[in-house]
């Protein structure tokens, strides 16, 4: 493996031939591949390390450098799923709006509780679409708000991007299943 490492520039902490060394790279490496965020690994490597930030760092960014394919493929993967996911759903949703509109008869006055039931579908729709495009765009400040992160340290962040896209689907389903009803 090519590293630009040079140890005066890390302070001359730890040197790429310290088997220490290789056991962080793989560290990072395995978390960067995991979908981890970069400061969180930055951290780890530090920590474990006993590294200074700017060694920690270094090691990283020659991590995410020379492994920059197997690090991003996963990344990618996910996010033509989630993208996929938003427009099938999407799709389905207004398919079932459409039908829901077509197969009810117009009536002068509201049936009981179909208030309650649009109201409900228009919040669960939204609800669905924000969560969506949350695990879709991974948005830093959802994820970094005090109870995302309880989620993101349980599963990881590509874990709770996953999360929150299945999330979003049961939301959108709730959302169809309340249109049909009301």
């Amino acid at each position: 493996m090519a590293s630009s490492y040079e140890p005066e520039k890390l302070g001359g902490q730890i040197s790429p031939a310290d088997p220490r060394y290789q056991e962080l790279v793989r560290l990072a490496l395995q978390r960067l591949r995991g979908g981890a965020d970069r400061d969180d690994v930055v951290r780890l490597v530090a920590e474990r390390g006993a590294l200074t930030w700017p060694a920690a760092e270094q090691i990283v960014g020659d991590v995410e450098r020379s492994h920059r394919r197997g690090i991003g493929a996963s990344t990618r993967a996910l996010g033509l799923l989630l993208a996929g996911t938003v427009v099938l759903g999407s799709l389905a949703l207004v398919a079932l709006f459409v039908g829901a509109a077509l197969s009810t008869p117009p009536t002068l006055a509201p049936q009981s509780g179909s208030q309650n039931h649009a109201f409900g579908a228009l919040l669960s729709f939204l609800g669905g679409v924000g969560m969506l495009c949350t695990a879709l765009f991974d948005w830093d400040w959802f994820f970094a708000s005090r109870k995302a992160r309880r989620i993101v340290a349980l599963l990881g962040r590509q874990g709770t991007r996953v999360f929150y896209g299945l999330l979003g689907c049961l939301l959108l389903g709730l959302s169809a299943y309340l249109a049909r009803v009301g």
